[in-house]
């Protein structure tokens, strides 16, 4: 019997897959050998992060029409559009949570999925603009692992930057074959950009468009109606495609906006030390050293692209000045062909336009787009342009390295010894990834009875606290009943005017009788001596009300058997 002949597109493709599979192993560690037993808990978003992504996996499998009602602000509807959806990071965690049913163990092969997947799309991207597999490896590298990702590690949304190189890749092949098929394409990647991360789904419109116009002019396609009338079917086809989940974003925009005004955006945008900020250990030595900028102080402005994509980029930038050679160059010349010198304009144009919005109020660019651009007011967070500034100096980078080995002997040897030196000034394992917290016998209990409203208390109703109501929506993950509580972006009026932190109290068991509340659960770790005391004391005047289920550690479930 004859063996299958395995060609060397194939043996290229299982080589990548196996190297960017070990590489995501050892840069997300420990996560990713004990992922079931580990999570960014000691944030509150990191504790949203991680019921997001499985609350979006189960209901995407048990009732996908209602994955938008989440189970938090009982008795609201539409929860989940109260934040960012998380779709996409749900769809990847399907498996992990239907085989484990563990939230832990489903968040951290999402985010490593993520890293993964970012990597390959990367290198797809700059293979196609370069075919160097060595210059695509390299800068799949530099922004699968950049600092801004590993260092929101808490925000899933923020991790799904794989759609960036899918929609940039689908573009530039709708470039090239302005077909229906590209087109629809096109579409689907804006859809899933959108579907990812609010963010992303602008960061791929504004790329999208901006390379319209830019190959339009370059390729003089301008006066050509298939390229535009194609182009804006896949734009108009992405909206339709995303517009079932926009519309839940809708009823918020017009009423209490949980949105930020651009004075509040500034706390959020770039500066320029935050692009010379990063957390791996060796910009840490390097960067701390020379700009005297302690990064852990901004977290939201870790911006700086790398030592290597840097330098990668600026050689491309070199290499672009030179003649154009509308061919293959020789092989011992350093050249770039005239579709890679358009690349190296577009994306050079693409990372200038990201960083003048990721710059915010200052910039100008941000607060004209927040006053003309629909749902532009969704973003609080401009200095999050930066991952598109990023991305696009490591396809700068990619080209500049593709050039540069272009007449080497051993261009292999050269492109492992670059990758390794990017995988090292990279390098920020261990992450911050904390022990699981324990589950209390209560939420087990939970998960056994007839459905029902929980209240959680303490119930915390000052403002500065809400993000406290996060732990309460991890614990659901064990049982899924709907409760009082909950956080998120957009926090509803009558949650803000609840007061039935005093429960049990004969008022607040009435505000919990409109709820449709059925049990209630006390967390005695959360009060203090005093309070403990005066909670005890009520509780027992009120015992004819409140039936107790369990009162083991100090986690007290009781269901309310009578209304005062």
């Amino acid at each position: 019997m004859r063996h299958m002949r395995v060609t060397p597109r194939v043996r290229e493709f299982v080589l990548i897959v196996l190297g960017f599979a070990v590489l995501t192993v050892i840069m997300t560690a420990p996560l990713s050998y004990r992922a079931a037993s580990v999570g960014p808990i000691n944030t509150g978003d990191g504790q949203m992060s991680i019921w997001n992504v499985s609350w979006v996996a189960r209901a995407l499998v048990l009732d996908p029409l209602h994955v938008l009602d989440a189970n938090i602000f009982h008795p609201h509807s539409g929860t989940l559009a109260y934040s960012e959806t998380n779709l996409l990071a749900g769809v990847i965690g399907i498996p992990a949570w239907w085989i484990s049913r563990n939230p832990y163990l489903t968040y951290n092969v999402t985010v490593c999925l993520s890293f993964f997947f970012s990597a390959l799309a990367t290198f797809a991207l700059v293979r196609r603009l370069t075919g160097s597999r060595e210059a695509a490896v390299v800068a799949a590298i530099c922004f699968a692992f950049a600092p801004f990702v590993l260092v929101r590690y808490a925000h899933i949304q923020l991790m799904m930057t794989a759609v960036l190189p899918v929609t940039l890749l689908a573009f530039h092949w709708f470039i090239d074959r302005q077909t229906p098929g590209a087109a629809i394409a096109l579409a689907l990647a804006l859809a899933a950009a959108a579907l990812a991360c609010g963010y992303f789904g602008f960061m791929a419109g504004l790329a999208v468009g901006l390379g319209f116009i830019y190959y339009a002019v370059a390729r003089g396609t301008w006066r050509n109606w298939r390229y535009w009338a194609l182009g804006a079917g896949a734009v108009v086809t992405s909206a339709l495609m995303v517009l079932p989940v926009f519309s839940a974003y809708l009823p918020l925009l017009g009423s209490q906006a949980p949105f930020r005004t651009v004075e509040e955006s500034r706390q959020y945008s770039a500066t320029v030390p935050a692009y010379l900020s990063s957390t791996t250990h060796l910009h840490r030595a390097v960067l701390d050293a020379v700009v005297g900028f302690d990064s852990e102080r901004i977290p939201e402005r870790i911006l700086f692209p790398g030592f290597v994509a840097g330098s990668l980029a600026l050689a491309a930038f070199a290499v672009a000045r030179r003649k154009v050679s509308n061919t293959a160059p020789p092989s011992s010349q350093t050249r770039f062909t005239s579709s890679e010198r358009e690349a190296v304009g577009f994306y050079a144009l693409l990372a200038a336009f990201a960083a003048w919005a990721s710059f915010g109020p200052a910039g100008g660019l941000y607060t004209l787009a927040y006053r003309f651009v629909p749902a532009w007011t969704m973003m609080r967070a401009p200095a999050r342009f930066g991952t598109l500034v990023t991305l696009s100096l490591a396809v700068l980078a990619g080209l500049g390295l593709a050039a540069f080995l272009r007449g080497r002997t051993r261009p292999a040897m050269t492109a492992v010894a670059v990758a390794l030196v990017a995988v090292a000034e990279l390098a920020a394992f261990p992450l911050d990834a904390r022990q699981a917290l324990p589950v209390p016998p209560a939420y087990p209990m939970l998960s056994r009875l007839p459905a029902g409203a929980v209240a959680e208390f303490p119930f915390f109703y000052l403002p500065t606290d809400f993000h406290r109501h996060c732990l309460y929506m991890l614990y659901t993950t064990v049982h899924w009943h709907p409760i009082v509580n909950g956080y998120s972006d957009y926090t509803p009026e009558d949650f803000k005017a609840i007061d039935i932190s005093t429960f049990p109290s004969r008022t607040a068991f009435g505000l919990l009788r409109q709820r449709g509340a059925r049990y209630v659960v006390f967390h005695l770790r959360f009060y203090d001596r005093r309070s403990r005391e005066k909670l005890m004391d009520a509780i027992y005047r009120y015992r004819d009300y409140l039936r107790p289920l369990t009162q083991a550690d100090d986690v007290w479930l009781y269901e309310i058997a009578a209304w005062p």
